[in-house]
């Protein structure tokens, strides 16, 4: 069994998709546009041409695990939460340049410093209201080995 984050935006999925690229280097696949499969979208959604080349689904592949997202054009009930985040583990470098990314528009929760637990651990909102969890795998010390 696997499990896989699912991040779903309100026509703004693609420009998501460009900041997670520029802040984690992902790649993207299996991009599907509304327009690609309108037999998938309910009828009583009809979609303006700007819906139409919304995402309605595409692969964030961030080296071994993936993340899906989305644009839905079913927004009643749709509320963000800040108690759902995605938690990163990665290099020091690689988090600086993450949280200083994410950090455009979006809102600091815990600025990026170092923890009992990581030279490098923060918590930032991105301007598409996801949560993220940013962390600095420690360096390990060098031990020799005792003969």
């Amino acid at each position: 069994m696997n499990t896989r984050a699912y991040l779903t935006f309100t026509g703004n999925c693609a420009k998501a998709i460009d900041l997670y690229q520029r802040a984690f280097s992902v790649k993207v696949s299996n991009v599907l546009r509304f327009s690609d499969a309108p037999e998938l979208v309910p009828k009583k959604f009809p979609l303006s041409d700007d819906q139409k080349g919304w995402i309605l689904q595409a692969t964030l592949d961030f080296g071994g695990s993936i993340i899906r997202v989305s644009d839905t054009v079913e927004t009643d009930h749709i509320a963000p939460t800040e108690l759902i985040g995605i938690a990163v583990e990665c290099s020091c470098e690689q988090a600086q340049h993450a949280f200083a990314v994410l950090r455009e528009n979006g809102t600091v929760k815990m600025p990026l410093t170092e923890t009992d637990f990581s030279p490098h651990h923060g918590s930032v909102i991105d301007r598409f209201g996801v949560k993220w969890e940013i962390t600095a795998k420690p360096v390990q010390a060098f031990s020799p080995i005792a003969l």
